[in-house]
């Protein structure tokens, strides 16, 4: 946990539309749930600070290791802000969907979307100096003109990680549901024992001294080994203080490693913040290529990470470069140890790897050093690191990643259910839109279905009959046949039309063909049926398309199945 403490806070925001109920949830009641979540881990309320140095003290006594005291009335406690906006939620923040439209990108700087983050300066250890009456966690509460509600939590990084965050974000929104429903309050088993962590680590970490073959063998991980005390030479004035060795050790007997590469670090560069949409074709198609090539298995992940890592390669102009490209990707040990950690473990088990390249390589060869790097640390592996990690002087000396133009740092919040948090505002506006899809679909198909199974009925009744001096000869089969036809052609180019125009319009344009199909029969003549039979293969292909789309947006690899299940039951009703 101690060499975290450098890292940017662990942080998320909620964004909620207006509840249907304005009284359902209200920041009173918000903070009521919050103290009793709270009382399952006091030391987030309680005094993040650095331990007191003892240099004949066991390992949780050396330089800069941090400790947290809780359980006293002088406790910083958790400091919560609550503030209004005068916007809508709709106007603020726009939907996945809308995201979806053109480019798939959505810039956040061109809201306010920082003022619902409480400030990190207040945090405790943010200077890494000042920790002293500071909170190590803040909440902001924010409420929108239209009634939504933004929720945002954010800690100090050495006390939650992202997966400790999230579980925190569950058992508050459980704790807020069952105060709303009356319902007792669900039990909360976080687990906040760092020994289980201390006791992964191979030799006796409280020795004098480390066990040299357990550092040679942690010396084998691919990790970045920064020296920030050997690293004053070019450093930006803001960052010098941190180069220096502290007074309380002697710098005679302190070993220099690899200094930090400041020359690569362009502080005058403009920084912008994007939120890239990719649909599920996209990544499969990015895994298919990845994973061609490759004997081992390749995630999904990898092949995502391969592909953005390619970009900014380009983009930085590297890509015949002949020296190192470093993806420095952010490991969690929870699973990574035999036994593993429970996923309640409560703390920041975490690691950044280092992934090399030389120049842009094809997107198998970049996906698969990807997962050759993060295979490296298992449960052998991991303990060698951790007795070496002990055994570091100061935590905040050793930097496992850098930025600039030759590094790229990558983290995962992948499986942490980050889209499922509910506070009994309502059923997650995804869900909704799940269920309001299969709703027209089904109506859509109910009118669909009826009008096909009477369609030759009807033709079979009026064959004989003149309409506008002509003898009508249309057929409900040929009718679906050409439908089909022109649906199978027009699937190749759906992708493209959805890509411009978003799954929300798509499928409207699609849906409009099959009123057209059902309104040509109140006058059938045969030109005007097979036209509309054609319009309406187009506009089914479309529409389709359009629907898988819209149904990846809301959903993610814990609740495609879910939302897929519901989509086609209430299809199916019809």
């Amino acid at each position: 946990d101690a060499t975290t403490t450098n890292f940017s806070p662990t942080c998320a925001t909620w964004i909620y539309d207006p509840p249907k109920d304005t009284h359902t949830v209200s920041t009173q009641q918000l903070v009521i749930s919050l103290q009793k979540t709270l009382d399952a881990y006091p030391h987030w309320a309680g005094q993040l600070q650095y331990v007191s140095y003892n240099a004949n003290g066991d390992h949780t006594q050396r330089f800069e290791r941090l400790g947290v005291l809780y359980g006293a009335k002088s406790d910083p406690g958790v400091e919560v802000v609550i503030a209004q906006r005068p916007e809508i939620v709709s106007s603020f923040v726009p939907t996945a969907a809308d995201r979806e439209v053109g480019s798939g990108l959505w810039n956040p700087e061109e809201t306010s979307l920082a003022e619902l983050v409480p400030t990190a300066s207040s945090l405790a250890l943010h200077d890494l100096v000042h920790f002293e009456g500071l909170p190590a966690m803040m909440v902001q509460l924010t409420n929108f003109a239209c009634g939504g509600l933004a929720i945002a939590i954010k800690l100090a990084h050495p006390l939650a990680d992202a997966q400790s965050l999230m579980g925190f974000a569950h058992n508050w929104a459980a704790i807020n549901r069952a105060l709303i429903t009356n319902e007792p309050l669900p039990s909360l088993c976080p687990i906040f024992e760092p020994e289980q962590l201390d006791r992964a680590a191979l030799g006796n970490i409280d020795a004098p001294n480390p066990d040299p073959k357990l550092i040679e063998a942690a010396r084998n991980l691919p990790l970045h080994r920064y020296d920030c005390w050997a690293s004053l030479d070019g450093s930006p004035s803001f960052m010098a203080q941190l180069t220096k060795i502290p007074s309380e050790l002697d710098s005679n007997t302190i070993i220099l490693g690899k200094p930090l590469s400041w020359s690569e670090w362009d502080l005058t560069a403009p920084v912008s913040h994007y939120l890239v949409s990719f649909t599920v074709d996209e990544i499969k198609n990015m895994w298919e290529d990845a994973s061609s090539n490759s004997e081992i298995r390749i995630s999904r992940l990898d092949a995502l990470l391969a592909h953005i890592w390619m970009l900014i390669i380009r983009a930085r102009e590297l890509s015949h470069d002949q020296q190192p490209i470093y993806l420095d990707v952010t490991l969690g040990l929870r699973s990574r140890l035999n036994p593993p950690l429970s996923e309640n473990f409560v703390g920041s088990p975490i690691i950044l790897g280092n992934v090399s390249t030389i120049g842009i390589q094809p997107i198998d060869k970049m996906a698969l050093s990807i997962r050759s790097t993060l295979s490296k640390f298992n449960s052998s592996s991991i303990g060698p690191m951790l007795h070496e990690l002990a055994f570091e002087l100061s935590p905040n000396r050793l930097w496992n990643a850098f930025l600039g133009r030759r590094n790229t740092i990558v983290t995962s919040w992948l499986h942490l259910k980050t889209y499922e948090v509910d506070f009994g505002i309502g059923v997650p506006s995804h869900l909704i839109n799940v269920i309001l899809l299969g709703l027209a679909f089904m109506l859509l198909y109910t009118a669909f279905h009826a009008t096909t199974m009477l369609a030759q009925s009807v033709f079979e009744g009026i064959k004989n009959e003149t309409i506008n001096g002509t003898n009508f000869e249309g057929g409900g089969y040929i009718s679906l046949g050409i439908a089909s036809a022109c649906m199978a052609i027009t699937n190749i180019f759906a992708p493209v039309i959805i890509s411009i125009l978003g799954p929300s319009i798509s499928m409207f344009m699609g849906g409009t063909t099959f009123l057209l199909y059902v309104l040509s029969f109140l006058f059938p003549m045969i030109w005007s049926f097979y036209l509309v039979s054609i319009l309406l293969g187009i506009g089914a292909a479309i529409l389709w398309t359009a629907q898988g789309t819209y149904l990846a947006l809301y959903s993610n690899e814990m609740t495609v199945s879910r939302n897929a299940g519901i989509f086609w039951a209430l299809l199916q009703i019809g």
